[in-house]
């Protein structure tokens, strides 16, 4: 008797058939859907809570898939000590939410786990955390990128035995997220990671800075920190000497990323950015430089000194906000005496042999008018107007023959970027047309990131918004006459 068609044996082509190595690779791509964040208390109890549904039953299918599942399954894991303060009840103490000794038995009973998580978040809610948190991450020997999140207030010196730890394992990625960050803070992170022979990529981000005294620069430890080749800056308020303090603590910085908030730009005058990046001038390949906060007037906040790039073999990209170049509001005659960059300037300052790209920040400008002979005119009025005229120039002199008398710059892209606020009206996108046409040469390309959603969209929230407002102060002015001041609406730019 034949055998029926379920006696068959498989196509060679099913996936039943594909080796281990093909599988991963599949399976990879599955859970690189998941964005989510799976938190390492539930991870081995609760994991079907918090990863995508296709994951979880293509475990189900048999043990090698499970098996081949399991390192992505536990890659990105959470160690949450306490409950957040948002989440806390006064009659609930915070202790009975920790589930980290239940966590550390499951680990000690299936150490094969330990092996998985590559990315540790580690997230303390209270200043006295549990001695867990240590020996949880004593357990996972493959972590390669940690985060560390701990209370705004609290002794910096709480957070040395959980870094000491975190030190002893072979990480190339560690991000500060909040905590007390300070002088002494600052003394301990050098302490616990200067013998981390692995650590490639530092991050700090906005943090509760205690203001102390500063450290003298970074002397014989720096041989140890020679890997140490990216260093992000996202919290504002961090002083220039903590910043210039991590970028000389690298021995070869190829990256460097800082934000400012506008008022204290002329903080960082003090410094001056070539001074705070010359130490690497031969290893750059990447600079950023980013401005947040409220819109500032240019008449207000000098122009961020503009350094001269050819002194940077090895830069390949530089972004940097669009005061660090011209003044389009201010007054021409007086261009040179308050430090506006001319198109002939910029493009010999620009003119390091490696740089091939150029990002112009200009989400920071304001919209308000400078011009006093036209009050209806706005600041963008009057920056398409000359912004236009700066850019033309700046690209006609890019593409100019090498025998020019001022070095020539080798730029090869000018990228143009405007973030929209909630509360923003600016649309920039025209103007961004009309200069890559108007500008457009061969040998480099003008171009400028897309706006995230429609302009007709945003003309048919504007109108709601308007008519929310209209009906909102016709109620308020009813109910309690003179008093349409003690309530502001809520706007629909989001």
């Amino acid at each position: 008797m034949l055998p029926g068609p379920s006696a068959s044996p498989p196509h060679k082509d099913f996936v039943s058939r594909l080796s281990t190595e093909i599988l991963a690779l599949i399976f990879s791509l599955v859970a690189a859907r998941d964005t989510s964040t799976v938190p390492l208390e539930n991870c081995l109890l609760d994991c079907h809570n918090y990863s995508p549904k296709e994951c979880l039953v293509l475990r189900q299918v048999c043990r090698s898939w499970q098996d081949v599942l399991d390192p992505f399954w536990y890659s990105t894991l959470l160690v949450q000590d306490g409950k957040p303060k948002d989440l806390q009840t006064p009659d609930e103490p915070v202790a009975s939410t920790s589930k980290l000794p239940t966590l550390l038995a499951s680990l000690k009973n299936r150490p094969h786990l330990c092996n998985y998580p590559r990315k540790l978040l580690v997230e303390l809610n209270e200043p006295s955390y549990s001695g867990d948190v240590l020996d949880v991450i004593r357990l996972l020997p493959s972590v390669r990128t940690v985060t560390l999140s701990a209370p705004q207030i609290c002794p910096a010196s709480t957070l040395l035995p959980v870094l000491e730890v975190i030190a002893t394992k072979e990480i190339a990625t560690f991000h500060f997220h909040s905590g007390p960050f300070g002088s002494e803070l600052v003394e301990i992170i050098r302490n616990a990671f200067s013998n981390v022979c692995t650590l490639k990529s530092l991050r700090f981000s906005p943090s509760q800075w205690v203001y102390g005294q500063a450290l003298p620069p970074p002397g014989d430890e720096r041989k140890n920190t020679a890997r140490v080749t990216n260093i992000r800056f996202d919290d504002v308020f961090m002083p220039m000497w903590a910043r210039m303090y991590f970028v000389r603590w690298s021995a070869r910085l190829e990256e460097v990323s800082m934000v400012l908030y506008p008022p204290y730009i002329e903080v960082l005058e003090q410094f001056t950015l070539e001074g705070i990046l010359i130490t690497h001038q031969r290893s750059l390949k990447k600079i950023v430089v980013h401005c947040v906060g409220p819109l500032f007037t240019p008449k207000k906040i000098p122009p961020l000194q503009f350094p001269d790039f050819t002194c940077f073999p090895s830069l390949e990209e530089l972004r940097l906000p669009i005061h660090s170049f011209f003044l389009p509001c201010g007054n021409d005659e007086g261009a040179e005496n308050a430090g506006i960059l001319t198109p002939q300037l910029a493009s010999s300052r620009l003119a390091a042999p490696s740089l091939r790209t150029l990002a112009i920040d200009l989400s920071q400008w304001n919209d308000e008018s400078d011009d006093e002979s036209d009050p209806g005119l706005t600041g963008w009025d009057v920056f398409c107007e000359r912004g236009l005229e700066w850019m033309k120039e700046l690209i006609a002199l890019v593409v100019l023959e090498p025998n020019t008398c001022h070095p020539r710059s080798r730029l090869e892209r000018i990228h143009l970027i405007f973030t929209r606020t909630a509360d923003d009206d600016t649309w920039p996108w025209e103007w961004f047309e009309k200069v890559a046409i108007s500008a457009r040469c061969p040998g480099i390309a003008l171009t400028y990131n897309e706006p995230t959603r429609p302009q007709e969209r945003m003309e048919e929230w504007r109108k709601r918004d308007a008519e929310l407002k209209a009906k909102l102060e016709d109620t308020d002015t009813k109910a309690v006459p003179g008093s349409r001041d003690m309530f502001q609406p809520i706007s629909f730019f989001m």
